[in-house]
Formats: structure tokens, sequence, C-alpha cells
């Protein structure tokens, strides 16, 4: 067979998954002669099939020969920063960037790792670079957009927010986040709209919690509320924190058996919720009944 003929039939096998049918035919075609270009996808094709030593010496044996090509350098901090060697990682990192400084991808793996080790101001710094470069990129952008959003930078959030979800709106999460910076802005249909983008696409199970707390909150309106924390629990039975505001919904309501109920499955799964429970207000009536101490001798 033909070195082209092995070359694609390489290529359909990975675009199929099946990595290691074409990792032999990649193999067999390099007997014949080697190209670079399918020498770099016969690395990243060990990275597919969770091999990355062995991509490791592919690259580096193209990087001996060809030590000017970035791309490598930066399929090299990949491979190492799946084994875990994140220095390194950030070295080939680096050496990307010294190749082409326009590399959006290598600023961003670097804010990445950055974001991992609480840099914020370093993974801040790297996000604007990868933005700088690549303006599309859309996990720079929400990833961006929610570091403005914690700090109440909440023009910049929002920006930087809908600029990923023009780049894609299916994507999870982008929509959760434009329901918060709305939320944070007071503009609560809007938020409500997000919340429930996210839901339909059964993204961030949090946007459950936050509909819901628009409803209890702002809309005074408890049985929507206590609806999307069911529809929440539904996708995440064990998730203490909807169980312990579907709880709240219950108590303000004055249905005690209920919040009863769900507190102790929420605090059987999350113990850490009982100190939080001393401090909220809506929960004041509730430690003065006799629930309350029953709840006490159950979770002991």
């Amino acid at each position: 067979m033909r070195y082209t003929d092995l070359i694609e039939n390489a290529r359909k096998a990975r675009a199929k998954g099946n990595f290691r049918e074409a990792i032999k035919f990649y193999q067999e075609a390099f007997t014949k002669k080697i190209i670079i270009k399918d020498l770099v996808d016969y690395g990243l094709v060990h990275l597919d099939n969770n091999q990355p030593l062995q991509a490791i010496e592919v690259f580096n044996e193209i990087v001996e020969v060809f030590p000017n090509l970035p791309h490598t350098y930066y399929y090299l901090g990949t491979a190492h920063e799946i084994i875990g060697k994140k220095d390194e990682a950030v070295k080939y990192y680096h050496t990307t960037i010294e190749k082409d400084p326009t590399f959006a991808d290598a600023y961003f793996s670097l804010a990445l790792l950055a974001d991992e080790s609480d840099n914020e101001e370093l993974a801040i710094d790297y996000y604007q670079k990868t933005l700088l470069y690549n303006p599309h990129h859309f996990w720079a952008n929400l990833n961006i957009g929610s570091f403005y959003e914690k700090h109440n930078q909440l023009n910049l959030a929002l920006a930087h927010t809908r600029q990923a979800y023009k780049v894609d709106p299916k994507e999870k999460m982008v929509s959760y986040n434009l329901g918060v910076i709305y939320g944070k802005q007071k503009n609560y249909e809007k938020a409500k709209k997000y919340y429930l983008e996210e839901i339909e696409k059964e993204g961030y199970i949090l946007a459950y919690l936050n509909i819901a707390l628009l409803y209890k909150d702002i809309y005074r309106d408890y049985e929507s509320a206590r609806y999307y924390y069911l529809r929440g629990i539904e996708k995440d039975k064990d998730n203490a924190v909807l169980w312990y505001n579907l709880a709240c919904v219950y108590l303000i309501t004055n249905d005690y058996e209920n919040g009863y109920s769900c507190l102790l499955y929420a605090l059987m799964r999350d113990p850490s919720l009982k100190d939080f429970m001393l401090e909220d207000e809506e929960l004041a009536d509730f430690i003065k009944s006799s629930y309350y101490e029953k709840l006490l001798k159950q979770i002991g």
C-alpha cells in the first residue's frame, strides 16, 4: 500500500476514534518515508490514545531535527501536563511562545495552570494575552468573565461572557454565567432567561438552584421555587445544597415536616451545613421547634 493511502487510512481511523488502528497505519507508513506533518499527527494520536510517554518520545524526535516548530513544544507541554509534570509543561509552553509570540493556546494553557495554583493575577494576565491573539477564544472569554464577575466588575464580566456566548451559545456554563451576571445587575428577567437556557442544555446543576432562588427571594413564588429545586434533585439526588434550599422553602411556608426531612437528607450528605444552618435567618423559627431537636438527635 502506498504511503499516501496508509496516511489516509490512519486519519480516517483517528477520526472514528480507532486510535490503535491509526497508530498501526502510521507505523507502517513510516517504514516507507516520513513527512514531518504526519509524524506530528502520529504523536497526537498517542495523546488521543492516552499514551503521553510515547507522544513525548515522538515530539522529542521532531524537536531534534526541527527545533523551531512552535506546535511541537506546545504538544510536549500538553503531554507533560498529562503525566503531572506541570513545571516541565510550563517550560514547554514558554518555549512555544518564544518560537511564536502569537500562539494563543500556549497562553491559555499557562492561564489554566496559574488558575489551578490560585495565582489569580497571573491567570488573568495569560487570559488577556490569549484574547489578544484570539479574541474569539471561548474558554478564555468565559474564564476571565468569571474572574471579573467574582470581583463585581460586571460590565467587563458581561462583555467577555457575551463574547463567549456569541462564539458558542450551545456550550455548557456560558448561559449560567450570564444568568449570574444579570442577577447581580438586578436584571432578573434576563437572569431567569439564561438559567432556563442552561437547564435546557442539561448544563451546570446550580442553574436549578439559582433560578429557584430568584423565584423564592425576588418573586416570592414558592411553588415555582420548589418546582426547580425538585427538578434539580431529580438530576442530582445527592446535591446537599439543593436539598437544603428546598428545606428553606418548606420552612418559609411553615411545612416543618417536609422541611425537617429535607434538612436531614442535606446534613447527611454534607455535615458542614450544620454551622451554616445556625446562622440562617430563614431557619430561626425552625431552630426553636421540636423538629430541630429531633434533627439534632438524628445527625448526632
